[in-house]
């Protein structure tokens, strides 16, 4: 309620849950009767002095000259949180079509430019498994003891016929397609669980990934992780071009955020990952980022326009900013 308070006028038109495709969308008089009820409500809270307003018609009348744009992550990792839309979520949960988030980024950036805005910079979008959400609970986190192990193994006989060891398992998750034609099968490797799985689900009645397959509402499998990898290409191929006919400053925040996966980073003595938790960058949610990775992230936004315009804006502090603190 407090954002609602002020009624700004604001600079970030940040709405969390934002589509590409709601940024020039009337959100509703009512945030249930516009777009996605979460970030519809929080348009609506700071921007709510005009029924038939728009996140655009907002930022184009504060007569921005210079403008900073992270689009197109939610227009793809809805549908990864979800499952792969297992849960119905309509529109918000499915990945938007390439050709209409190009048309969406199109607009919105030529909109700046016929308005006024002689520079920029556009953001592009970072690979799935950078973020701990994806990959924090591991493919074989089914912990079993040696009569465990066994019982489970004849649980499942003519049922699949699998063989469970002491010690780390692969779980079992629902699979309509199985080639068993039970309708599960053994998660693989290179498939993930999502954190928000119900961990008593899986530890205590449901018994999800051992005696009851995990449902596909929090598993990602090789052919929905294809179809989000694929679409964050194609959707970067696609900012990297609006970026070059615009004359925008292109944030390769996907390269950037490589170094901090593969090994992590040390800046100012301290060491950055993407490790849930531990490693500084990301929340505690598995997906948004810490200060102290906003910080980060917005020194490399800095490189970029210091480098592009030879101009001298100073950078962040980073021992100023924390990641998640343990107590």
């Amino acid at each position: 309620n407090s954002i609602g308070v002020e009624k700004g006028p604001y600079d970030n038109h940040s709405a969390n849950g934002a589509k590409t495709i709601y940024i020039n969308r009337v959100a509703g008089p009512l945030p249930w009767l516009g777009w996605d009820t979460e970030s519809s409500a929080i348009f609506w809270n700071m921007f709510r002095t005009d029924v038939n307003t728009t996140i655009l018609k907002d930022a184009l009348a504060r007569k921005p000259t210079f403008i900073l744009l992270s689009l197109g992550s939610t227009c793809i990792f809805r549908y990864a949180m979800s499952g792969g839309n297992e849960n119905g979520g309509g529109e918000i949960d499915k990945i938007t079509p390439s050709d209409e988030f190009r048309d969406s980024l199109y607009s919105i950036v030529k909109s700046f430019k016929d308005n006024g805005v002689t520079g920029g910079v556009i953001s592009n979008i970072i690979d799935l498994n950078s973020f701990p959400y994806f990959r924090y609970r591991k493919w074989n986190s089914l912990i079993l003891t040696a009569s465990e192990a066994t019982a489970l193994t004849q649980y499942y006989a003519g049922k699949g016929d699998y063989t469970f060891n002491e010690g780390a398992n692969a779980i079992v998750i629902e699979d309509p397609a199985s080639s068993n034609g039970l309708g599960h099968r053994r998660i693989l490797s290179n498939e993930y669980q999502l954190i928000q799985v119900d961990i008593d689900s899986v530890n205590c009645g449901r018994k999800w990934g051992s005696y009851h397959p995990m449902p596909q509402r929090w598993v990602l499998d090789r052919n929905e992780i294809d179809s989000v990898n694929n679409a964050v290409a194609e959707y970067n191929i696609i900012i990297k071009e609006i970026a070059d006919e615009f004359d925008l400053i292109l944030d390769d925040a996907n390269t950037g955020m490589k170094s901090i996966v593969n090994g992590g980073i040390y800046i100012a003595g301290k060491e950055i990952t993407s490790e849930f938790a531990s490693g500084g960058y990301f929340s505690l949610d598995g997906l948004n980022i810490t200060a102290l990775g906003r910080a980060v992230a917005a020194n490399g936004i800095i490189d970029a326009i210091n480098k592009r315009y030879g101009a001298t804006i100073p950078k962040l502090a980073i021992n100023n900013f924390s990641g998640t603190t343990f107590k």
